[in-house]
């Protein structure tokens, strides 16, 4: 007996530390008493309804103080009133209450119930069978389809993707709406959709018991005299949706309650609101109020009696309980009193707070159900208040905790700037000044109707800007123009950021001509700002791109904007744009300045010409002067005006975005304005083609064809830009097999053998690829800088400072780093690491992470140093101001 003990106490610790499960075999998982897949979020029962609830209300002090007051109220010989008017208000307030209560609870049964019922295929004796989910258990082989959740915690076998692949989303799970993939065993895999090998498989799994991990799974499967270890990567969680994927098959490992999402979810609890905690404090404040109150008379009452009350016994008997002595018999009196004015007095107390209260929040979970505002267009979703205990919670925010990626941002990523062997590329340079410039806008623009607005602040008082300094300028979208019409300018909200020009009230003085420049001037004279005639100047920057005089020299204009204040000083903002394409020009030669006067109304029109030479105080002068010579052209300005390429929104003339038109695998949104990496790469530079095939190589992202044009899944949007730039430069990612990866490399195919994958995670900071070519074995890996510093080897002192100047300063761009490098290992010593790794990958005790870390520390050093990637994610609208 002591022995049977014994073991079955083994066996219940055995059971704590691990789960057995043997697939397609119900009747050996059933002995291990594993949960069903039935779950329960509701908080009541039919049975429990009643005293659970009240339980909880008794929470709230007021209504305890009214039971309290309820009970004295029974006792004749300290109470005047009826126990009716203290018991009917209470049981409304309870039955309200519990009215609510059970209509936010009988919505959690129907959820419950919606969820339990959901069909699933389960095989069944080599054919697949309709399953609710609630009848799912432990075991069970469960086929799942496109766009369906996955109805427990499994282990792909196999899937109808190339390779057992599966995408899968976990917005349910972990709020990310990136796709993210999931890869079954090669051995399993081959099994595909044949119900009949799928029936036949019998191998038992041994993983960790239930817990609330979303990002960690440590299992085997013993299989055909094989082990295979299991990790988050094979397996798919209770929660996710299938996309992408026609179907897939897997063996049911953690059902129901024991689901990694239920572990999260914890029990329902009853929730108290920061008004619910307010208005206790309150009411215990009121009690206290109450007391001193009840206790000074008390007081009051004691000496009254004492004193006064003692000598009118015969008018004012004492009761028989009283003692006849008056000290005795007073005190006696004064406790009983005491009560008897808490009952008289409980009205301080307001109980029909909490009825006020409990309505309100009832009838706005109504509103809020309501509310078009919340409304969401896409999925065609109404806002829904699940609980109505808990509305005056919403926006009452004292701290954010939030990550950045794809919350403060928009989680769009960007390959921005890089280094590579030392050396920097990605600025965009103007090429007025030779200076790296910020784009702060797209430079992809529409093709047709667009015209180009200078943006400006005011001229503040008498102040002069600094050299350099100058109004914004951006391409707008004008639809009420066509080629060849004059000039419109539209009308400026109060709330725009483009400069308003006011019309002069005065006439303006003669321009003073500048020295010879290699630029187009125009200047507004005596021009002052008002709120009665404000238009916004449209395609002022345009004018001169290309223009047919005698000169045939041609140069890139700047315009030069001279703003006169009320006072008439002079104040000379300069802003240079680049045109691809000439505006109507009509060209007059000649050795002296010639003015190009327009007319501007009310209405915002522009016209190109000086019909308005009665009333001079309604014009505005611009001055269009080709400065190479001392030719000036007179021009009719047309509204639309198509945005050169290396011109970006600011107005700044840049270089050109780099031509990648020769890489038939290139995509044309991708923009890249520094001609020396390309060139690098074009012309075998070792570095730089060391740096692309990393980032081509070294990823977990997943390619697939739509529509004849390759497109990339990836878990992470760093990785998806990574190798993207890495395609348009053309180093194309082609596919990915369990045992190779195919890149093309300028037109040429590669195919590594894929020997190791040392997954990213957040201890280890970095992820790395141990790949065979041409019996040559090469490490890639990428990660923060810290982590790859630390394990360079040695003589790359001058590399890495330079580096890590250049890692300084995308840091202080706000941009996402990230540091390259690479090892080539002997095949001896790779062939003795990979069998420690692999014994140390079917570990289960909890040490696997551990073991791993220390195998992959043994071979992740002694690299060289390759570059640094930056990418860009910008915030989301009004983050700033948010936080603000």
């Amino acid at each position: 007996m002591a022995n049977m003990g014994k073991n079955n106490k083994t066996a219940a610790d055995k059971q704590q530390n691990e789960r057995r499960i043997r697939a397609n075999d119900r009747e050996y998982n059933t002995q291990f008493k594993y949960a069903n897949n039935y779950i329960k979020t509701s908080k009541y029962s039919i049975l429990t309804f009643l005293p659970l609830n009240l339980l909880e209300q008794f929470q709230r002090l007021a209504n305890f103080y009214f039971l309290c007051l309820l009970i004295l109220q029974l006792i004749p010989a300290i109470s005047s009133l009826t126990p009716v008017t203290t018991a009917i208000p209470l049981i409304g307030v309870l039955m309200l209450t519990a009215i609510k209560d059970a209509y936010d609870d009988f919505q959690r049964h129907m959820s419950d119930s919606q969820v339990n019922n959901r069909g699933s295929k389960t095989l069944r004796h080599g054919k697949l069978v309709d399953e609710r989910w609630s009848g799912v258990q432990v075991g069970d082989i469960i086929r799942m389809d496109n766009d369906q959740f996955v109805a427990a915690d499994i282990l792909l076998l196999s899937s109808s993707e190339p390779n057992g692949l599966c995408f899968i989303e976990t917005a349910e799970l972990d709020g990310e709406t990136n796709l993210k993939c999931k890869q079954c065993l090669v051995e399993t895999a081959v099994m595909g959709d044949q119900e009949d090998l799928l029936w036949k498989f019998n191998g038992e799994i041994v993983c960790e018991p239930p817990n609330n991990l979303l990002n960690k799974f440590e299992g085997t499967l013993a299989w055909k005299n094989q082990r295979y270890p299991l990790d988050n990567d094979k397996i798919l969680l209770r929660g996710c949706i299938i996309r992408n994927t026609q179907w897939c098959y897997g063996v049911v490992i953690f059902a129901g309650k024991d689901t990694k999402l239920m572990q999260n979810s914890g029990k329902t609890k009853f929730k108290r609101t920061t008004i619910d905690r307010l208005l206790n404090f309150i009411i215990i404040g009121i009690v206290f109020f109450l007391l001193s109150i009840c206790g000074f008379c008390t007081i009051a009452s004691a000496i009254w009696e004492a004193i006064v009350g003692y000598k009118f016994q015969i008018y004012l008997p004492w009761e028989n309980i009283i003692p006849k002595d008056y000290l005795q018999g007073a005190t006696i009196i004064g406790c009983l009193v005491f009560f008897s004015y808490a009952i008289v007095l409980n009205t301080v107390v307001p109980i029909s707070l909490y009825v006020s209260v409990e309505v309100i929040r009832f009838a706005q979970s109504f509103l809020i159900n309501w509310d078009e505002k919340m409304y969401y267009e896409k999925t065609k979703t109404h806002a829904k208040a699940r609980t109505t205990t808990l509305n005056e919670e919403l926006g009452q925010i004292q701290y954010i905790f939030s990550d950045k990626t794809g919350t403060l941002t928009q989680n769009i990523m960007t390959f921005n700037k890089c280094s590579i062997a030392g050396r920097a590329y990605g600025d965009v340079i103007d090429l007025r000044t030779g200076e790296a410039v910020e784009l702060s806008e797209p430079t992809t623009y529409d093709q047709k109707n667009t015209s180009l607005l200078i943006n400006a602040e005011e001229p503040s008082g008498r102040s002069t800007p600094q050299s350099g300094s100058a109004p914004a300028v951006s391409y707008a979208t004008n639809t009420g123009a066509s080629a060849g019409s004059n000039t419109t300018l539209k009308a400026a909200s109060s709330t725009s950021n483009d400069y308003q020009l006011q019309l002069p009230q005065q006439t303006h003085q003669p321009y003073q001509p500048q020295p010879p420049q290699q630029s187009v001037s125009s200047t507004f004279n005596n021009s002052h700002l008002s709120s009665s005639s404000s238009v916004t100047l449209a395609a002022a920057a345009a004018a001169a791109a290309t223009t047919t005089t005698n000169t045939t020299k041609k140069h890139h204009p700047s315009l030069h904007v001279r703003f006169s204040p009320h006072d008439n000083s002079h104040e000379t903002r300069t802003v240079t744009t680049a045109m691809s394409r000439s505006p109507s020009v009509t060209p007059t030669t000649t050795t002296t300045s010639h003015y190009f006067t327009t007319t501007a109304n009310n209405k915002g029109n522009y016209n190109g010409n000086n019909n308005n030479k009665n009333n001079p105080k309604d014009s505005t002068t611009l001055l269009l002067l080709d400065n190479t010579t001392t030719t000036s052209t007179t021009t009719t300005l047309s509204t639309t005006t198509e945005p050169p390429s290396g011109s970006n929104a600011q107005g700044v003339h840049v270089t050109e975005p780099v031509d990648f038109s020769f890489n038939p695998e290139y995509e044309p949104e991708f923009r890249w304005y520094d001609q020396g990496l390309l060139d690098a790469v074009r012309s075998d530079e070792e570095h730089a083609h060391s740096f692309f095939r990393l980032l081509a190589l070294c990823h977990t992202v997943m390619p697939e064809e739509k529509n004849g044009r390759l497109e990339y899944q990836a878990q992470s949007p760093d990785e998806a830009a990574l190798v993207s730039a890495a395609r348009n430069f053309g180093f194309v990612f082609k596919s990915r097999a369990p045992n190779s990866i195919t890149i093309d490399v300028m037109g040429r195919t590669e195919e590594y053998e894929l020997l190791s994958i040392l997954d990213f995670n957040n201890v280890r900071k970095r992820m790395s690829v141990i790949l065979r070519r041409n019996n040559s074995i090469l490490l890639y890996c990428k990660g923060a800088d810290n982590v790859i510093y630390d394990r360079l080897g040695t003589n790359q002192q001058d590399l890495k400072t330079r580096t890590q100047e250049h890692l300084n300063k995308f840091a202080g761009e706000g941009l996402r780093t990230l540091v390259l490098a690479e090892r080539r290992l002997t095949k001896e010593f790779f062939d003795s690491w990979l069998l420690r790794q692999r014994e140390a990958a079917l570990s289960i005790d909890g040490t696997r992470e551990d073991k791993l870390g220390a195998i992959y520390d043994e071979i992740e050093c002694d690299m060289q140093l390759i570059g640094v990637t930056a990418i860009e994610d910008k915030l989301q609208d009004g983050v700033p101001q948010t936080i603000a």
